[in-house]
């Protein structure tokens, strides 16, 4: 929305009795909190079965602005795409390189003798 849509919700908050320190209050503070808030109720309206919805007439107002089939309401299912988390690959020794090992290891040793 731009400056002047929120300008006019400012506005006409005001002149229903409601204090908002600013219009940035509005947008950045006010607005978030009463996502939440419709969050929470409705995710405990569609968990509380027999009780009765726990939805107010401000929650309808903001599921009338967000939709009430907002994925702020019920996030997007994840799908599962088959990955698979493979274990670290085991290094693997040679007889080659064991052979490799010892010659490396006696070639030293033999230089240093001469010395």
């Amino acid at each position: 929305m731009n400056r002047n849509e929120w300008q006019k919700i400012f506005d006409e908050c005001i002149s229903e009795g409601i204090f908002l320190a600013s219009v940035a209050d509005l947008r950045k503070n006010v607005w978030p909190n009463l996502q939440k808030r419709v969050q929470k109720n409705a995710k405990t309206s569609s968990t509380s079965g027999a009780s009765g919805s726990n939805l107010d007439e401000l929650d309808e107002v903001i599921l009338d602005i967000i939709g009430r089939d907002s994925p702020l309401l019920a996030p997007l299912p994840i799908v599962d795409a088959g990955a698979q988390i493979l274990p670290p690959p085991i290094p693997l020794a040679t007889s080659a390189s064991s052979a490799d090992d010892e010659e490396t290891d006696q070639s030293i040793n033999q230089s240093s003798e001469h010395r």
